[in-house]
């Protein structure tokens, strides 16, 4: 599951003497810390995502002005005359 939740179960058996309700309730804590240790991880696995789309979205705008003044520039290629 993971490495919390490993570290849990071998604290809820390295002391006996504890209930069974109290082990429960220590695994579930470590699972639930796993659980948004994870959630933060992704969160911060995703948070480049918008400079990198940005950055995609400038260079297309760029060339896409490029493509369009070049096209104009040179229209007189392209018009048949007949």
């Amino acid at each position: 599951m993971g490495l919390a939740l490993a570290l849990g179960l071998d604290y809820a058996f390295e002391y006996p003497h504890t209930d069974f309700k109290a082990k429960v309730h220590l695994l579930a804590s470590m699972a639930a810390l796993n659980m948004v240790s994870g959630s933060i991880l992704w969160a911060n696995t995703y948070s480049p995502l918008p400079y990198l789309f940005l950055g995609s979205f400038v260079v297309w705008s760029l060339l896409v002005c490029i493509w369009v003044f070049n096209t104009w520039s040179k229209r007189h290629c392209q018009v048949l005359v007949s």
